[in-house]
């Protein structure tokens, strides 16, 4: 009987610059830009 294999890739892709709004935001535009 064949069974189903299931697996899960996980990847870091980096962070922001710092912990504040305007660093998040520019990180995100930048991910998400890339991904496009």
């Amino acid at each position: 009987m064949y069974q189903k294999k299931y697996g899960v890739l996980m990847v870091n892709q980096g962070t922001p610059e710092a912990p504040t709004t305007k660093a998040v935001k520019r990180y995100l535009a930048e991910f998400l830009a890339i991904g496009g």
